[in-house]
């Protein structure tokens, strides 16, 4: 989307390889807040993401995610070194310097 890949993790498999093998520091990471989810994953290569980009994968998080039919959902996203496996099991995580987007 607009020069920049955007991967979906739709079960724990998928999420915890986008985590530990594809992505990179300077990646930007999605989730629903405080609900089930695909972890998505915009691989930046460095460069700073467009609005309309951060936007494009907040909608897609919501898409694969509990909250898809909820008028508005909260979505955030943060940097992936940010974003450190919380336990042993698969697509678990903490995160910190989240931002909160609507959509």
């Amino acid at each position: 989307y607009e020069g920049f890949k955007i991967y979906a993790g739709r079960n724990k498999k998928q999420n915890d390889y986008i985590l530990s093998k594809l992505s990179s520091p300077e990646d930007l990471w999605f989730h629903p807040l405080n609900a089930a989810g695909a972890h998505i994953l915009v691989k930046t290569n460095k460069l700073e993401p467009t609005e309309s980009v951060i936007l494009r994968a907040a909608k897609i998080a919501k898409e694969y995610s509990a909250q898809k039919n909820n008028s508005k959902t909260s979505i955030i996203y943060t940097k992936r070194r940010y974003v450190k496996k919380a336990s042993q099991k698969q697509a678990f995580v903490t995160y910190k310097n989240e931002t909160e987007i609507v959509v």
